[in-house]
Parts: structure tokens; C-alpha cells; sequence
């Protein structure tokens, strides 16, 4: 019975690589894009782009938003995740706290592998909804 349920496990092991595989090798950009200049002391949206020679079935996306110069900063309020599917799709702003840095993730995965959450080319990936804060400079987003 051992033998049985070992045998099934390493099945499933391998169908899980077979799913990942096809987007281990891809190739991507992404951009954090604001249509107009952020405006301190003001909501704004900061658009993430993602550009992909390939589809893909599973991301995870970790950045910061980090102070630059002059104490600029952007606290991030909430995320408008933007996927084709998937089955396990989110964001986690536990980390953000208004201070720098503050620390974000999103992520996006079919794990049936049927299809495909990020398409090929170029897509809107998410909205970030952030506060820009009152010193003047300019803070950048790290992934």
C-alpha cells in the first residue's frame, strides 16, 4: 500500500512540473506606469504592466516601494489584480505599513494548467491604489 500511494505521489510530483515548465522560461518585463504625475498629498493609481514573449500559468510578483530621494513616498491602499484566469489569484499588502520600505505581493496560477493567466504580449497586470505622501523627491517600486 506504500509502494501505491508513493507511486501516485510521484505522479503528481512530475504533473507539476510539467504544468510550471511551460512558463519557467518565458520572457518578461513588467512596469509600474502613472498616466499623469503623482501628486503628493493625493490618491492616485500606479498601472503594472506585464509584457511576455510566452503565456504563462503561474507568477509571483514580490516589490517594495522605497524612498529615493527627499522622503518621497506612496502607501499602497489596495491592488485590482487583472488576470485572464486561474485558480489561485491575489495580492498581500500584510507587509505594508507606511513606512519605508513598504513591501507587496501578487500573485496568479491555473493549477489545473488549463489555462493560461497571463497571455502572450503586452497587458495590464494590476492597479496599484496608492496614497502619495506630502515630502517632495521620489520613491521607486523594486521587484
Amino acid at each position: 500500500m506504500k509502494q501505491k500511494n508513493l507511486s501516485v505521489l510521484t505522479l503528481l510530483a512530475s504533473l507539476m512540473l510539467l504544468v510550471f515548465s511551460g512558463s519557467v522560461f518565458a520572457q518578461t518585463e513588467v512596469t509600474f506606469v502613472s498616466d499623469n504625475n503623482l501628486v503628493h498629498d493625493c490618491d492616485d493609481v500606479i498601472v503594472v504592466n506585464v509584457t511576455a514573449n510566452e503565456a504563462i500559468k503561474c507568477f509571483d510578483l514580490i516589490a517594495d516601494v522605497v524612498s529615493a530621494s527627499g522622503g518621497a513616498f506612496a502607501t499602497i491602499n489596495s491592488i485590482t489584480l487583472n488576470v485572464a484566469c486561474g485558480t489561485d489569484n491575489g495580492s498581500d499588502l500584510s507587509m505594508v505599513d507606511g513606512a519605508d520600505p513598504d513591501k507587496f505581493r501578487i500573485w496568479g496560477c491555473d493549477v489545473g494548467g488549463f489555462c493560461d493567466v497571463i497571455p502572450a504580449g503586452t497587458q495590464v497586470l494590476a492597479e496599484l491604489n496608492v496614497t502619495v505622501g506630502s515630502a517632495t523627491g521620489q520613491f521607486t517600486i523594486d521587484y
